[in-house]
């Protein structure tokens, strides 16, 4: 380090992602729950399509994550370097080394019961948090089976579930909700990217 620089404190890179739609569990149901007819594989892919298209924008939009500038080439190569499964290329913005990137997660879930009633009927909050994990990450190759429309590539926010390092839930009730489904839900994902430790490539990024 230069002498006289001084290292500012970690900055996080936030934006946030939306969903409406169903949020079944990922475990077995419990409890009354009214049929979506949707397949757990289904709605995690339909959820995934949709995050897709934002992480995509997001990525257009942040110059950051752009082939532009001096020194910002190397670290959005690797940033947009495809993770390949069953050769369809994905595009996770939170991922391992070289870049160290890891993030937390603040969500609002507008939920179609009681919010109180998550561990009882319609189902437990682990479990239907788990399943919208599954669909922010990159997928393994058993979930694509049956998977069609995948987008090319397909934007992901994480490349696997461990680099979440906080998880923050807050359930209210969804008083306009045009359905009376209890799968039903509306999600505000607040993403705050930050790194386990300062490098080139997070500098680039403007996350110190």
């Amino acid at each position: 380090m230069p002498p006289g620089h001084s290292r500012r404190p970690f900055e996080p890179m936030k934006f946030t992602l939306t969903y409406e739609g169903p949020l079944p569990s990922s475990g077995n149901p419990r409890g009354r729950h009214i049929h979506t007819g949707d397949p757990k594989a289904i709605v995690k892919w339909t959820m995934r399509r949709k995050f897709a298209r934002q992480l995509s924008h997001f990525f257009d939009l942040e110059l950051p994550l752009q082939n532009v500038g001096p020194n910002r080439n190397a670290a959005a190569a690797h940033v947009r370097q495809p993770v390949i499964v069953s050769d369809i290329p994905f595009l996770p913005l939170v991922r391992g080394a070289p870049l160290d990137l890891i993030c937390e997660l603040d969500i609002k879930m507008l939920v179609n019961h009681e919010p109180g009633s998550l561990v009882v009927s319609p189902g437990d909050l682990d479990n239907r948090v788990k399943t919208l994990i599954d669909a922010l990450r990159v997928p393994d190759a058993n979930a694509l089976k049956g998977a069609n429309d995948i987008p090319n590539p397909c934007h992901c926010l994480l490349a696997d579930d461990a680099i979440v390092t906080k998880l923050n839930i807050r359930t209210e009730r969804w008083l306009n909700a045009e359905s009376e489904d209890i799968q039903q839900v509306k999600l505000d994902i607040g993403v705050d990217i930050t790194t386990r430790r300062s490098n080139f490539y997070t500098e680039v990024f403007g996350i110190h």
